[in-house]
């Protein structure tokens, strides 16, 4: 409302705390509410261009994938604009059995991983055990779980949204 009763342009608006909501209403199983968020951020990304803006609808959109399951958002997109949402495009391959999809992604975040990155670490592991549960490998899956865990230990708290963008 401050942005408007201004006059300003949408990229003035708080999109940190816009972050917040989304990741609060999805908690909150309030996903049409998850949705107009997306649209806001949306709105800006393109009034703007701001990579800032990009980077934030990047992990909102991999949150609102990965917490309603809407695994047919992401499962044919190639590009990625955060690690969350390279995560979430894998995850949505394991999941929509496209396989392949995961497979790359899953490749992405062993090389990120393997830079230092340890929240990319997590979703590496994750999103391998996610793949080999799929395979119908239990025991390897629950493996790969208890390591991503072990993994996260290691990390600061976060200072907004969960990152990973999935919690272990």
């Amino acid at each position: 409302a401050w942005v408007n009763q201004h006059g300003f342009r949408i990229g003035m608006r708080d999109h940190h705390s816009l972050s917040w909501l989304c990741y609060e209403v999805l908690q909150l199983g309030r996903f049409g509410r998850a949705r107009e968020t997306l649209e806001l951020i949306r709105a800006a990304v393109a009034d703007t261009g701001a990579p800032r803006l990009k980077a934030i609808e990047s992990v909102m959109r991999a949150q609102y994938v990965i917490e309603t399951g809407s695994w047919e958002m992401l499962r044919d997109q190639a590009g990625f604009g955060t690690a969350a949402e390279l995560f979430a495009i894998g995850m949505s391959g394991a999941e929509a059995g496209r396989p392949q999809v995961a497979a790359l992604a899953l490749n992405e975040l062993q090389r990120r991983s393997r830079d230092g990155k340890l929240d990319s670490a997590v979703m590496e592991k994750e999103l391998a055990a996610i793949m080999a549960l799929r395979e119908g490998r239990k025991d390897r899956a629950v493996t790969l779980a208890e390591e991503a865990v072990t993994i996260e230990k290691k990390l600061p708290p976060p200072l907004g949204p969960p990152r990973p963008v999935k919690p272990s």
